[in-house]
């Protein structure tokens, strides 16, 4: 048989600490709001930080490294200033009209303006013969000696033509006709040549005029390069004022009445998401907090309960994020979403007290007595609860991964903090609205009680041994796809899913424009292979938006510039040594690929070909042959290009902050693997991250595919561990309060079912877990357990036979907790990140299973046990005389528990009669 102890009236400590809060309740309310604003000055200087290494452990290798690198490589922070207009002649007059006006801003603010290919179409033009093949030099001048000697010889008489005049005419005629250029009497090849030593400079053709142009040149664009210190949210802000009102007093509708300026790129894109974040969780909050609000005003009815608990809650939520702010100072992507969360739960508490002090009132008891046993019987379970759900959020704190441990932190705080204002502000808030304007005792509307407890008595009434027999098999049936889950790969490795759906974000789209141009995706072959590039994305674990990932930098040691080609040399016999189709790289390179090769065996062959068009066979020439070799005319005085010969604009992406060149590398993911799929990145990470070269040292790596890697790493070793420990928390502070095996096994059972379910409906709904709904896990460990933990403590209170009676009254104010707690997950659907939304599903339906389990099954269980009990003893016992007459006396535990319930006035404190009704 179930055991349930003696009813015990409220304690010393409980009725001191009530007339404590009677006699006090203005002190307790104007330390708690002194308390608040010293918090509330302390979170209002929390920050976001977007970047994702924060969510790895600062000592993680790969952050270090990056750390490294950047102090190496300074800032890359780049603005796109992108004009617009149908026009494109007006486009360029503007952007020429404007650049001047950019650069009187200052190298401070910009580093460089880069609107035009002409400086390095004319570099390349220029050293054109220096990045010719040297096969091909060779033969190109073997060719103009031959072809030019024959001109000579023709023009001193020595070589005959033998061709008739007339046919010489009707073959050029002919080839008039067919559109074909007539063929000189020298055959120079000269295109086939030009197709060769243009290839270095081919690639700046597609951009008009030279200019940064797409969409039939309405967008035109410009690159500003920034300094280091000019790339904070707040900097960019204010270069982009500046730039405007400069833009602005040029008057763009002189120029065409439709131009109009914008920006675009990495900085504007990651300030514009910071600015959604923050208005997503603006919305979020404000929803959160109306449907809390509206849920509560509901059950309770009263605007004393309504005012008293979102007093409480906000002071306890004020004091978390204080707290966070002084211990760690910002909110990550894993927790900048905390606050709705939060408040979601930490109501809870707040709930279950009031809840029973308002039944106490209704009942008739004064307010000394019903605020007593309102403490007393609710104290234990709502702190079992907040020590659970402290628990559960605390076993993130065992992991490495910050994304998981500051989110414990926050978590774990906030529950023990809002328990704290629960059991100090709200009681005193109740003594102030009673001394304001008193409860009347009212009797419950039974609408309202059936609303929040779901109809589930009737069912326990009913149904027990159905519903119990139904949740074993749950319980077996969910453990059984569980495991099953488990022993394949449960983790979401297509990053696309977990990223912001960014299609509201302005510059994003303007972005995508921006990359169109750059790439070079406009025209139809360009398009097609985009398409083809999207459907293999696709095959590949991708979303169809696929584009492959920058360079990796790696960087040799400060004054090695020998450890480059070591580096280098590593990397490609690492890639030539996998299996086909294994490698993770495409390619390195390094500024000696922008370097000519073999230049001073180049420049000897040059001068040679200088000097036959010029000196051996120019006059020979006609018009028409000097007007087509014109272009190929070596240029005087070619010297060798050295690295610290190379203009800027070459050598940018290979200097230092500090000027060195040629200590940088770029490793390049091999073509088809994608920056979505986190297998890729995998294979990529553990390609570049850790170089052993063949003199034994060790060089290292790191960037945004690295860091993803260990993020997807840290999720499944970290996230295991905090299950194991939240897990072991919470049975051991359950089997710590009840004290009985078969008691906390209840309770044990509840939350087994609970968790188990939402485990298998998130596998059937093909939820995989990911870096933020992993989370979801242990935290509905702890918070799970405090609904059935409440069901169980009242109905120890209220004795045997009274299951159906605990979920009409507790049972519907556990429910309102859970609606809190989804209200609080379901306000993270409106978020427009992916990751954001799978977490509140997941947590949702870990919401929705434990509560079924505590308000229905695991009372039903109870129910169909003392049915059972019941039933043995009317047919196997027959009571003795002596039981006969403790019946007659009304001496039986229940009735004693009863009796004791409405006669409390044997307290602790001699002669107080607290529970005295009205």
């Amino acid at each position: 048989m179930i055991p349930i102890p003696e009813v015990r009236p409220p304690g010393r400590f409980t009725i001191r600490y009530t007339d404590f809060l009677i006699r006090n309740p203005w002190k307790v309310v104007f330390a708690a709001t002194a308390l608040t604003a010293i918090a509330v000055f302390f979170a209002s200087r929390l920050e976001f930080r977007v970047d994702l290494r924060e969510l790895l452990p600062a000592g993680q290798q790969s952050v270090k490294d990056l750390a490294r690198i950047e102090k190496r490589m300074g800032g890359t922070g780049t603005l796109v200033l992108a004009i617009e207009s149908p026009d494109f002649e007006a486009n360029k007059r503007f952007l020429e009209a404007l650049v001047p006006r950019i650069d009187r801003l200052g190298k401070s603010r910009i580093k460089q303006v880069e609107y035009n290919v002409k400086a390095e179409k004319a570099f390349f033009d220029r050293n054109k013969y220096l990045y010719a093949n040297l096969k091909d030099l060779v033969e190109f001048r073997d060719h103009l000696k031959k072809e030019f000697g024959k001109a000579a010889l023709k023009g001193a008489g020595v070589l005959i033509d033998l061709s008739d005049d007339d046919d010489k005419k009707k073959q050029k005629e002919r080839e008039k006709e067919k559109g074909a250029k007539p063929k000189s009497a020298t055959n120079l090849k000269l295109d086939e040549f030009r197709a060769k030593y243009r290839e270095k400079a081919a690639t700046f053709d597609r951009y008009r005029d030279g200019y940064y142009a797409g969409e039939k040149g309405r967008l035109v664009i410009a690159f500003l390069r920034l300094p280091e210190e000019a790339t904070s949210i707040d900097h960019v802000d204010r270069l982009m004022a500046s730039i405007r009102r400069e833009a602005d007093g040029l008057n763009p509708a002189t120029f065409h009445p439709a131009l109009k300026i914008d920006f675009a790129g990495p900085l504007v894109t990651g300030r514009a998401e910071v600015e959604a974040l923050k208005d997503e969780l603006t919305v979020i909050s404000i929803v959160c907090v109306g449907l809390v609000v509206l849920s509560i005003f509901l059950f309770f009815r009263r605007w004393r309960a309504l005012g008293a608990l979102g007093i409480s809650l906000i002071m306890g939520c004020a004091w978390t994020f204080g707290l966070t702010q002084i211990v760690i100072g910002y909110l990550n992507t894993s927790t900048a979403f905390l606050g709705s969360i939060v408040a979601g739960n930490g109501v809870n508490f707040g709930i279950i007290l009031g809840a029973r002090y308002f039944e106490e009132r209704r009942a008739g008891f004064d307010m000394r007595a019903a605020l007593a046993d309102a403490l007393r019987y609710t104290a234990v379970s709502t702190v079992t609860a907040a020590l659970a759900a402290s628990v559960a959020y605390g076993s993130l704190l065992v992991t490495d991964f910050r994304g998981f441990n500051q989110f414990g932190f926050i978590g774990g705080i906030g529950m023990l903090l809002c328990w704290l204002a629960s059991f100090t502000v709200l009681p005193a808030l109740f003594v102030l609205a009673e001394k304001i304007r008193p409860v009347k005792a009212v009797r419950e509307h039974p609408f309202f009680a059936a609303l929040f407890t779901l109809g589930f008595p009737a069912l326990i009434r009913r149904l027990p041994r159905t519903l119990a027999f139904v949740g074993v098999a749950i319980v077996f049936a969910a453990g059984f796809i569980v495991v099953k889950n488990l022993s394949a790969d449960p983790f979401e490795y297509n990053l696309s899913k977990l990223r912001s759906e960014r299609g509201r974000v302005g510059p994003y789209q303007l972005s995508i424009r921006v990359d169109k141009i750059v790439e070079g995706t406009e025209d139809d072959d360009a398009a097609k292979a985009k398409e083809k590039e999207k459907d293999n994305g696709k095959k590949n674990g991708g979303n169809g938006d696929v584009r492959a990932l920058p360079g990796i930098i790696m960087l040799a040691d400060p004054g090695r510039p020998d450890q480059v080609a070591a580096i280098k040399a590593a990397l490609l016999r690492a890639r030539d040594a996998a299996a086909p189709g294994q490698a993770a790289i495409q390619g390195v390179a390094t500024i000696d690929d922008v370097l000519p090769k073999g230049v001073a065996k180049k420049i000897p062959i040059i001068d040679d070909i200088r000097r036959r068009v010029l000196e051996d066979a120019w006059e020979h020439l006609s018009d028409e042959q000097r007007r087509e070799v014109g272009d190929m005319i070596p240029q005087a005085g070619l010297k060798p290009i050295g690295v610290a010969e190379l203009p800027e604009f070459l050598a940018r992406f290979f200097t230092e902050k500090d000027g060195t060149r040629g200590l940088v590398l770029y490793v390049a993911m091999r073509d088809g693997m994608y920056q979505y799929s986190g297998h890729d990145l995998m294979k990529f990470a553990a390609a570049v991250r850790e170089v052993k070269l063949e003199s034994g040292e060790i060089v290292t790596a790191s960037g945004q595919a690295v860091i993803f890697a260990d993020m997807l790493k840290a999720i499944a070793t970290d996230g295991p561990r905090a299950i194991v420990v939240s897990f072991v928390g919470v049975v051991l502070l359950v089997l710590i309060i009840f004290r009985r095996f078969w008691l906390s096994s209840l309770v044990l059972f509840a939350l087994a079912m609970g968790v188990l379910s939402m485990m298998a409906i998130a596998h059937l709904g093909a939820i995989r877990l990911n870096f933020l709904n992993f989370i979801a896990i242990p935290i509905t460990l702890g918070i799970g357990v405090d609904y059935a933990v409440n069901v169980f403590m009242r109905y120890r209170h209220d004795g045997r036979g009274s299951m159906a009676r605990v979920i009409a009254t507790t049972g519907g104010a556990v429910v309102l907790c859970s609606l809190t707690t989804i209200i609080g997950y379901g306000s993270l659907l409106l978020s427009d990140n992916r990751a954001l939304v799978s977490f509140g599903v997941l947590a949702n339906i870990g919401e929705l299973t434990c509560i079924v389990a505590a308000t229905l099954i695991m009372p039903a269980f109870v129910s169909a046990i003392e049915g059972i009990k019941k039933k043995r003893r009317v047919t196997t016992e027959t009571p003795s005389e002596d039981e006969v007459g403790r019946e007659k006396k009304g001496g039986t535990k229940k009735e004693a528990g009863a009796g004791a319930r409405a006669d409390a006035s044997a307290g602790a404190v001699a002669g107080d009669d607290i529970r005295a009704p009205h």
